[in-house]
């Protein structure tokens, strides 16, 4: 975490559907923000297909389910863009 130069970085975990399973992808969550302006960053995805594996790469060819995985992420981050536009959340529930 760099609060100074505008970086928070988290850990985070999605499960989805995917057909009949529910995988969840793991991923590291850079927030970067600056000038009033802020990017989300994934890096380090993994996929894990049930609560006994471990987690793997997300290979992007047919048939490797990334497409799935890729819109969960996707969700998880515009739920996070809306919550940081609205100023957080409205009400806090320690």
């Amino acid at each position: 975490m760099d609060l100074e130069g505008g970086t928070i970085t988290a850990n985070s975990t999605i499960e989805y559907k995917q057909t009949t399973m529910r995988p969840i992808v793991k991923s590291t969550l850079t927030f970067m923000a600056k000038e009033g302006r802020f990017k989300i960053r994934h890096s380090n995805i993994e996929r894990q297909f049930d609560s006994g594996s471990a987690y793997a790469p997300i290979g992007i060819f047919w048939g490797s389910g990334s497409k799935p995985a890729a819109a969960a992420l996707r969700e998880n981050f515009a739920k996070i863009a809306e919550c940081v536009k609205g100023g957080g959340p409205k009400e806090e529930n320690w």
